[in-house]
């Protein structure tokens, strides 16, 4: 998902995209949602305190996933 959201991709798109062609068209919300979280947080450690440019990219993609899916209403 991140990979899609680097390159260009809303995470909008960049889910509608995945779901097309693998399981996340059938995962719960809720897992996609702890998956979102634990990707920012993996990025967060391995960018540390100066990251080069395509770790920086790669933080700034799953932050912006993780805000998408924490922001999310669920019913």
């Amino acid at each position: 998902m991140i990979w899609l959201i680097a390159s260009g991709h809303t995470p909008e798109q960049a889910e509608h995209l995945a779901a097309e062609r693998t399981a996340l068209a059938d995962a719960p919300s809720p897992s996609l949602d702890a998956f979102a979280r634990a990707q920012n947080r993996m990025w967060d450690e391995i960018a540390g305190d100066a990251p080069d440019a395509w770790t920086a990219t790669m933080q700034t993609a799953a932050a912006t996933w993780h805000r998408h899916r924490s922001g999310r209403v669920t019913s």
